[in-house]
């Protein structure tokens, strides 16, 4: 049937949603492993008044009907003998918020009044990043692998797992009656996706409930993060573990090179770039037919970003360029995935 595999964050024990099954089959598609580079980006949040808007009290929303104006309700008048949620304090309000997971939940709880409105904005602004933030789920600087189903539990690099992980993703210790062996790709890692349709649900579920006459006052109040400037450089993959780093400029000239010819980079970005250094397995099947020991990678494990500056930046006599070492075994691997002969289109790293 062939070896399947996952992406883990072994710090989080988190395991990426995605495409996966062999490797050959979503190494080579252009769009599965987008996700993997995405979760390394370091970028800034925008401010919590630019994506949840504080309502003025009193204002008016205008409903696209030049006769309808909408406002949030007003608290009620607050009573001693009333037993209501706003009576309480605001700390205990803000609790009810934090216990609320479901970003549908929150929102109809702080669309019920102004003051549960302006309560609810710091959960709310969470849960809206949470979903929209590029870098979300955030792996930066983690510990990642990309880990087949062939794995056998003593062939794991012996310094990758800590003590206490190996006895929490080898011993499963809460899976002791099951059948199956406990292996690290077997483990019941959270599922975590950087998807961002991810909001679209939740808000259908809203307004289901609340109404979708509500929806002029969320597309007044509640807007997406706006998109950040153009970086002022080329994006630049690191590998912190080691102080290594690949330059996407590298990976563009080695893109051109192949364009007029057979554009087979055309789709590779540093998802792609980096699977072919993380991965672990016992068996050496991946589906492709490169020859190379792609199921025992040298960078399994190590810490990863990816950081939009200067190359001058690095150069403090710490870190090392490895783009030429690195874009050598990414241009083989392609051309044995595509066929590509020597006398068909020369090579652009030479053996040499």
């Amino acid at each position: 049937m062939g070896q399947y595999w996952k992406l883990v964050n072994l710090d989080k024990s988190e395991s990426l949603v995605g495409h996966w099954g062999k490797l050959g089959e979503f190494l080579f598609d252009g769009r599965s492993l987008d996700s993997l580079a995405v979760c390394l980006e370091i970028c800034d949040k925008p401010p919590r008044d630019v994506i949840v808007h504080p309502y003025k009290p009193g204002d008016l929303i205008n409903s696209g009907e030049p006769s309808i104006k909408l406002r949030l309700p007003q608290r009620a008048v607050q009573r001693s003998d009333t037993l209501s949620l706003i009576n309480l304090p605001v700390e205990l309000i803000c609790e009810v918020f934090s216990y609320l997971r479901k970003f549908d939940h929150v929102l109809c709880l702080a669309t019920t009044c102004q003051a549960f409105w302006e309560i609810g904005r710091s959960t709310l602004y969470h849960r809206v990043m949470e979903i929209f933030m590029p870098c979300r789920p955030n792996w930066v600087g983690c510990r990642i692998i990309c880990v087949g189903d062939y794995l056998k539990n003593e062939d794991i690099p012996e310094n990758l797992l800590t003590p206490s992980q190996r006895d929490k993703f080898i011993a499963h210790r809460d899976r002791r009656d099951s059948e199956e062996e406990p292996t690290l790709y077997n483990y019941p890692y959270r599922q975590v996706t950087s998807s961002l349709f991810s909001l679209v649900c939740p808000l259908a579920r809203f307004f289901e409930r609340c109404g979708w006459d509500k929806i002029h006052i969320i597309h007044h109040l509640l807007h997406e993060p706006p998109l950040p400037p153009p970086p002022s450089s080329w994006p630049i993959l690191r590998n912190l573990s080691r102080r290594i780093y690949v330059r996407y400029e590298a990976l563009l000239d080695l893109k051109e090179a192949y364009e007029p010819h057979k554009n087979i980079f055309a789709d590779v970005y540093f998802g792609e770039v980096l699977v072919t250094r993380i991965c672990l397995s016992s068996d050496p099947s991946t589906s492709t037919p490169y020859e190379g020991p792609l199921h025992r990678g040298d960078w399994v494990g190590d810490r990863f970003d990816v950081v939009y500056i200067s190359e001058e930046e690095l150069d403090d006599g710490t870190w090392s360029d490895v783009s030429s070492e690195v874009l050598k075994v990414v241009e083989d691997i392609w051309r044995a995935e595509y066929g590509v002969q020597d006398d068909e289109v020369p090579r652009f790293y030479s053996d040499s």
